[in-house]
């Protein structure tokens, strides 16, 4: 097993008991293909997907603040966002500036799941592009 399993089994473990009250259609839908992957030993597709998710839900928490409430914070981040992407669409940078500006300028994310969505970009890394030695 790959050691990047050990951090998705942790939050497999919180969010398959609240995998119902996901409030996103789109982020649950997504989810289930999470869950499906780990469930029969896909752990580096699921660690891949799960930031994915989570990077997704995070941008849409983000929209519904902005569209329905009219948060400037929230207009900001994805403004951002969305300039950075421009600059450079195959630089996936946006993503580090994103969970930054959210932890740092909104209460979405604390300190502790910031360093869990942040080694989880690790592991999602590491699973997407492994890197071979030698011996393969």
């Amino acid at each position: 097993m790959f050691a990047e399993a050990d951090i998705i089994k942790v939050i497999m473990s919180i969010y398959l008991q609240e995998a119902d009250k996901i409030y996103f259609k789109n982020t649950k839908e997504y989810f289930q293909e999470v869950m499906s992957s780990y469930s029969i030993g896909n752990y580096r597709s699921a660690n891949v997907m799960l930031y994915s998710v989570a990077i997704c839900d995070i941008l849409l928490k983000l929209q519904e603040l902005q569209d329905m409430y009219n948060d400037s914070v929230a207009k900001e981040i994805l403004e951002a966002v969305k300039k950075q992407q421009k600059q450079n669409e195959k630089n996936p940078a946006w993503e580090n500036k994103l969970l930054e500006m959210v932890k740092t300028k909104t209460q979405l994310l604390d300190a502790v799941a910031y360093t869990h969505l942040s080694h989880l970009k690790d592991d999602r890394n590491y699973s997407a592009h492994a890197a071979m030695n030698e011996n393969f």
